[in-house]
C-alpha cells in the first residue's frame, strides 16, 4: 500500500467508487495513513467495503478468483503481474497506461469489442473513477460485451513459449540465409490463428466463479518478505470485492 501503487488515487477516488454502487475488498499491508484510511472507508461501508490489513496468499488467490474486476493503477510500473495473472482468472484489469501495464492490458473499444481491460492516461483519481464506472456499466448494462470481454482476457498468452516465438522471429529475420525449422513454423502458425497443435493438450479455462452483484478488486504488489529463509515472495495488495459478506463476517 505505497503511493507508487496508486494509492493516493485510490483514497481520492474511493468515497465515489463506493456510493456509485462498486463492492470493493482490499488485502495487504504498507504505509500506516493507507491502511488507517481502508479501515475508516470498511466503517463507513458496511458490507460493501472490506479491507483485510494482513499477508495471505491463499484468501488472495479466492480473491482473484471471484472478483470482476481488478484496479491496479501504478504511479510507474516495470513489469507487473498482478494484472496477467487476473486476466488468466477472468478478472478484468483497470489500469494507468504505464510500463508494463500498457504493454498488457489492452482499453476496450465500444465500437469493434476489441479489448481486454479498461484504462486511463494520466496519474488522476478522477480520471481512474471514470475508468472504473466504464467497467462497471458495461457490466450493468451489456453482460454479453462483458462476457466476450471477459474470454479475450483469458485467452491471451503471456507464456515463455510466446516469447521465444518472438525471439525465433527476430534471429531468423536476422539470419534468412538459416532455414527455420518445419516444426517451429508449424507452431508459430498455429498460435498465430488461435488453433490447438496436434499433439498437445488444451488448456482448461478457469472454473465459473461469479457471485451476484459486480465487485471490484484493487490489486498491486506490495513489499516482499524477506529474512525467512524461505523463497521471496510478493505481497499481494489487493481491494477485491471477492465475496465481501464473506469476508465481512
Amino acid at each position: 500500500l505505497t503511493r507508487q501503487k496508486g494509492m493516493d488515487l485510490v483514497m481520492y477516488a474511493l468515497d465515489r467508487i463506493l456510493s456509485g454502487g462498486v463492492q470493493v475488498a482490499v488485502l495487504g499491508t504498507g504505509d500506516r495513513d493507507y491502511e488507517d484510511g481502508l479501515r475508516y472507508f470498511q466503517d463507513k461501508y458496511p458490507g460493501t467495503m472490506a479491507a483485510r490489513i494482513e499477508f495471505d496468499p491463499a484468501l488472495s488467490q479466492r480473491m482473484y478468483a471471484a472478483a470482476d474486476m481488478f484496479l491496479m493503477p501504478s504511479k510507474f510500473e516495470p513489469c507487473g503481474l498482478s494484472q496477467i495473472i487476473a486476466m488468466r482468472y477472468g478478472t478484468l484489469p483497470i489500469v494507468r497506461e504505464t510500463g508494463g501495464l500498457k504493454d498488457t492490458v489492452i482499453p476496450y473499444n465500444e465500437f469493434t469489442g476489441e479489448g481486454t481491460g479498461f484504462s486511463f492516461s494520466n496519474f488522476n483519481g478522477d480520471e481512474m473513477g471514470d475508468a472504473v464506472f466504464r467497467a462497471a456499466r458495461l457490466f450493468w448494462d451489456n453482460r454479453d460485451a462483458w462476457n466476450q470481454l471477459v474470454t479475450q482476457a483469458m485467452s491471451q498468452d503471456f507464456s515463455w513459449t510466446r516469447s521465444a516465438d518472438k525471439y525465433l522471429d527476430l534471429y531468423f529475420f536476422m539470419h534468412p540465409e538459416i532455414e527455420r525449422p518445419a516444426a517451429v513454423k508449424a507452431a508459430a502458425a498455429a498460435r498465430t490463428k488461435n488453433k490447438r497443435i496436434p499433439g498437445t493438450k488444451r488448456r482448461k479455462s478457469p472454473s465459473a466463479r461469479r457471485a451476484e452483484g459486480l465487485f471490484c478488486f484493487v490489486g498491486m504488489q506490495g513489499e516482499a518478505q524477506k529474512g525467512e529463509g524461505a523463497p521471496v515472495l510478493f505481497t499481494p495488495v489487493f481491494y477485491r470485492a471477492a465475496c465481501v459478506r464473506q469476508y465481512t463476517a
